[in-house]
């Protein structure tokens, strides 16, 4: 059989390599190709488009069977182009072809030969001026070549998907109509359209007695089997076609007398109809024809479904596909034809699944059960017939869907079932386990190149036994012995070099994980700990943790993309370990000893990997301690169990689990941080700094304001506390060797900086307060809030002034900005001072709407602008420095202008004389005092 390929070229005759096959109707209209190897080609086309229109008229309109038959064609087409494509590649890659499992592995596989394949890139090379697109290109000429080059065009890699299919229709049927024996095409499409027409015109008018046309036609379907039959050697593909043709009629008549015309009985429709799939079995299987037999079959797993009438028996039904099913099993043994065998199987479950889910019941098992394992032991025979039925060098591959399909959908509708039943499906499990373990054994023994079903029937043998533990015991610890087998597993198949025992023990344990949760069911257990439920995920976190290891330290006996298990397995373990004690705690603890119980229990988990880590030289067990600092973090934040909210972290003995929880960090630095990335270390000790100051802020805080009943005192802490603590770190903590001076940078310098911003803006924050000092009385600028501003700043500055050479790396040498934030602070500080001082002998409340509309506060704020103006000019002019001196002059400038726009308001009021009055005399002295300062270049 010739190949024909198309290439698409530029106009210089340089071609893309872009080679795909040309339209199956090319092949079969006569380009040179034999009739003898095109009727592979058609067959499917001229069964898929009959079907098509058959069911598409059986469905309604006039439209519906062109519709049927144009997704019949496309269906078709699918087909050949997979089919097609697999062949090139066999051609064209024969290595590969030899490494992979073909697709499809029936005798009749339509191969081109090499020397074909080969005439393909010469053909294209010796004609290079064949202008944008090469056309098509094979062994032979073509008398199509504008349909080729038509469909070329179609298949362009530029055009669209739609505009492609498209093309590809139109090329398709233009061919289909214009190649090959045309008449006998055209003729076969008019006979079904006519045979349609005729049941319907005689459905409308009843001229003639419908039993007369009914016969007429079925006997027109019988001699079209008799012509075919009598020219299957002179004229095989006519013949074919005529035969296949004949199977569709016979089909369209006992389906229109039976359901259009009720003129046979339903039982002996189906009767006949088992006739015609008996008799189109019987022509594929001595002709060679698998097309035939395919049609045969579909019309005879359809003709329940068209016959139906919502009632019958179910036994009927069954009785009639186990005879199929047998005729399919006859055929298995002559032919290895793996479209037939999958046709019956998806036909048969399929079907079968949709009466159950509608129509089956308790009361029907006795009957229904004997018919699904029979059906399982048909096709588990035709499994092993297509693996023995191959070619020498093919002997031994499977047919994946069917052998992995059947166990798993038979046992799907064996649960449905048996599942009320006690034992049922341990039993069922046992039974299939058995099964497939007999099947095993003689295949090993007697056909040594059945190696490979004998493996998978073997595992499939271990899994029902596997399956049937739990299915009759308590589904905790069976789930833990699941994951205990699947950690053997792995090292069996690591120590063995047994790849799929390595992957069956990962999905083993992936299916205990699942059974666990299933079986976990909202149950608490009776004892905290000494509980199935624990116990269960604490040996499944282990068969987890052990596989991650085990393969890890064994990386080079296994595949590279194994590898890639290692932590995903560690994940899976980890999260059987932590949800496991999480769901103790949540079940056992106290509400109000949650909390501190989860602390204690992460802590001691993070530093047992770490001493394991070190232990078993496991480098990939000292990341997970990594988490424990950011979760100590938003637990200070947060608990996850809102249901009881802690009055405060050291609430209860929170006090000494905070306590062994911060200490236990440190330890797991000390022990794991050389192992960590430094900069994720240096980080870890600045946060764990900032938690620590955050924990001890907030507990003080607590403990003052439920002492004296004060915001003020409370708010204090939040200041007081973190200054303190990078007094302390200056000073006492340098003598520290670890972690202090060891880390030296973490703490006195990135940690502490952090820390005196967030001093300066606590001052910032501090305006806000009104300052009460209650019980104590309120005294302007000594009272406590503005002592510990002043305080809290001055540590601030402290801070600074030691570490300037750093700070001014950080701002490139601008330090002088750190002066003028002090300033503002320091001037916003005296306004609040001014504003506390109103409030508290004014009696005008801490708001700024009522200090906006307070004379006495204008009044007060003017005068302390004009002030402020005053010492900022007066030392500018000593300094000599015009910049400093412009600052006071717009503060001056502002005051101006306040006092017009503002102050100007309260007129008659004591406190605009005094603004006034004092602002203008504070004028005069700067006029004396502070003359502008002269220009560099000019004092120069």
């Amino acid at each position: 059989m010739t190949i024909q390929m198309m290439a698409f070229c530029d106009n210089g005759g340089r071609c893309s390599g872009q080679w795909r096959p040309a339209s199956p109707l090319f092949l079969a209209g006569g380009f040179s190709a034999p009739m003898q190897n095109s009727r592979h080609v058609l067959a499917p086309y001229i069964v898929l488009i009959i079907s098509g229109f058959f069911f598409g008229a059986v469905a309604g309109d006039s439209f519906t069977p062109v519709f049927g038959a144009i997704v019949g064609y496309l269906l078709a087409d699918n087909i050949w182009l997979k089919k097609r494509l697999a062949g090139l590649e066999r051609t064209i890659f024969p290595q590969r072809a030899k490494a992979a499992a073909p697709a499809d592995f029936s005798a009749d596989a339509a191969v081109p030969p090499p020397a074909a394949a080969e005439a393909v890139p010469l053909a294209a090379a010796a004609s290079p001026g064949r202008g944008a697109l090469g056309g098509l290109y094979s062994t032979s000429s073509p008398p199509g070549g504008e349909a080729g080059q038509s469909f070329s065009q179609a298949a362009s890699p530029e055009s669209g998907r739609v505009a492609e299919i498209f093309h590809r229709m139109f090329a398709a049927l233009k061919n289909f109509f214009t190649t090959g024996n045309i008449i006998l095409k055209i003729g076969l499409i008019i006979l079904f359209f006519g045979v349609s027409f005729l049941l319907k015109y005689a459905a409308q008018r009843n001229l003639v007695p419908i039993e007369l046309r009914l016969t007429a036609v079925c006997l027109g379907g019988i001699a079209m089997l008799a012509i075919g039959w009598r020219l299957r050697l002179q004229r095989r593909l006519y013949g074919l076609l005529l035969q296949g043709g004949g199977v569709g009629i016979l089909y369209l008549t006992v389906f229109a007398a039976a359901k259009l015309y009720h003129l046979l009985p339903f039982a002996l429709a189906f009767g006949v109809m088992l006739a015609i799939v008996l008799l189109a079995g019987a022509l594929a299987v001595l002709q060679d024809e698998k097309w035939l037999a395919v049609a045969g079959s579909s019309g005879g797993f359809l003709a329940p479904v068209l016959l139906s009438t919502g009632g019958g028996s179910h036994v009927a039904l069954f009785s009639y596909y186990l005879l199929l099913n047998l005729g399919i099993l006859g055929i298995a043994w002559f032919r290895s034809w793996r479209l037939l065998n999958l046709l019956g199987f998806v036909f048969t479950y399929v079907i079968g699944s949709m009466w159950g889910a509608r129509f089956y019941q308790p009361a029907y098992f006795a009957s229904v059960e004997p018919f699904l394992l029979v059906s399982f032991l048909l096709y588990a025979g035709v499994s092993i017939l297509f693996a023995l039925k191959q070619p020498v060098e093919l002997k031994g591959y499977i047919d994946p869907p069917l052998v992995f399909g059947l166990p798993i959908i038979t046992f799907a509708m064996q649960y449905g079932l048996v599942h009320d039943t006690e034992f049922g499906l341990a039993l069922s499990a046992v039974g299939f386990g058995i099964f497939y373990l007999l099947c095993a054994l003689p295949l090993w023994r007697r056909y040594q190149a059945m190696g490979m079903l004998v493996e998978i029937y073997l595992s499939f043998g271990v899994v029902f036994g596997s399956l049937a533990i739990p299915l009759a015991l308590d589904g905790y610890w069976i789930t833990a012995a699941w994951a205990l087998e699947g950690a053997a597993l792995i090292w069996v198949g690591v120590r063995q070099n047994r790849l799929r025992a390595r992957i069956f023990g990962v999905l083993l344990q992936l299916g205990a994980g699942l059974g666990f949760l299933e079986a976990l069911n909202g149950q608490a257990g009776t004892l905290p700990v000494l509980n199935g439920i624990f116990l269960s995920s604490l040996l499944l976190a282990m068969a987890g943790l052990f596989s991650s290891y085990y393969l890890d330290i064994k990386a080079k006996n296994i595949r590279s993309w194994e590898r890639q298990l290692v932590i995903p397995l560690l994940l899976w373990g980890l999260c059987w370990w932590f949800g496991g004690g999480t769901r103790e705690i949540d079940h056992f603890a106290r509400p109000g000893d949650r909390m501190h119980i989860f602390l204690l229990f992460i802590c001691a988990s993070s530093l047992l990997m770490g001493f394991t880590a070190r232990k078993l030289a496991w480098r990939l067990l000292d990341y997970p301690p990594v988490a424990l600092l950011p979760l100590l973090t938003v637990l200070s934040f947060n608990s996850p169990f809102g249901e009881v909210i802690l009055p405060h972290l050291f609430a209860g003995w929170g006090a000494l689990a905070w306590t062994v929880a911060l200490a236990g960090q440190y330890m797991l630095l000390r022990i794991s941080g050389n192992k960590w990335p430094l900069n994720v270390v240096n980080f870890y000790h600045q946060l764990s700094l900032w938690l620590i100051l955050y924990i001890l802020s907030a507990e003080s805080a607590w403990f003052v304001g439920q002492s004296l009943d004060s915001r003020v005192w409370s708010f204090l802490c939040w200041g007081v506390v973190p200054a303190a603590g990078i007094l302390l770190l200056g000073g006492v903590g340098r003598k520290l060797a670890w972690p202090v001076r060891r880390f030296e940078q973490a703490y006195l310098v990135t940690g502490s900086a952090v820390v005196a911003a967030y001093l300066c803006c606590w001052c910032l924050a501090s305006l806000l307060q009104s300052g009460d000092p209650a019980p104590l009385p309120f005294l302007p600028l000594i009272n406590p809030l503005e002592v510990f501003e002043l305080v809290v700043l001055l540590v601030s500055l402290h801070w600074a002034v030691q570490h300037r050479r750093w700070l001014a790396d950080q701002l490139g040498g601008r330090v002088e900005l750190l002066v003028y934030v002090a300033g503002i602070i320091i001037f916003l500080g005296l306004n609040a001072a001014v504003a506390r001082t109103v409030h508290f002998f004014a009696g005008v409340p801490y708001l700024a709407v009522d200090l906006f509309h307070s004379t006495v506060f204008q009044a007060a704020i003017s005068i302390l602008w004009g002030l402020s103006a005053l010492s900022i000019m007066v030392l500018s002019t000593r300094k000599m420095n015009r910049h400093i001196w412009m600052l006071g002059g717009g503060l001056l400038g502002l005051v101006v202008v306040k006092l017009f726009l503002v102050d100007l308001s309260g007129t008659g009021t004591i406190g605009r004389i005094v603004s006034f009055l004092v602002v203008g005399l504070l004028m005069l002295l700067i006029g004396y005092f502070s003359p502008l300062p002269p220009k560099q270049e000019q004092s120069a």
